[in-house]
């Protein structure tokens, strides 16, 4: 696949770049990514499912950092591993479920959708790598 380089690197900077745009409500990426990171710590409730839902958005982001550096170095010309193919298409499910429980969808802000294009385009290099083995 040719274009795999080209594309990790729009969907890496394309993850970076929502870093710095307005995501929800008020917030920037980079405070939504540090609220879901840190400040939740900061009341830490294990028996609050809340806790684990807003928590594992942080992996999507650790993910996101990780990938693209598996993919451009060890993954470059073989295929992803299904492991992390799998991994991927959960950590996307799970990111798009921010939409379901967020009241007023007009609270999502362009950085959102960003972030998860920037996942969408990684999961499709993946794929694709995969498929063409």
């Amino acid at each position: 696949m040719k274009t795999k380089p080209i594309l990790i690197i729009i969907g890496t900077l394309l993850f970076y770049i929502s870093f710095f745009l307005p995501s929800y409500h008020t917030y920037l990426g980079y405070e939504c990514a540090k609220l879901c990171s840190f400040d939740i710590l900061e009341d830490l409730d294990l028996f609050n499912i809340e806790f684990y839902y807003y928590f594992s958005f942080t992996f999507s982001n650790i993910m996101m950092i990780i990938l693209p550096i598996l993919l451009l170095s060890r993954y470059r010309n073989a295929p992803t591993p299904l492991y992390l193919c799998i991994i991927q298409v959960i950590l996307l499910l799970h990111v798009i479920s921010w939409l379901f429980p967020v009241g007023d969808i007009n609270e999502i802000k362009i950085g959102y959708y960003v972030w998860l294009l920037s996942m969408c385009i990684t999961l499709y290099v993946s794929i694709k790598s995969k498929l063409l083995e």
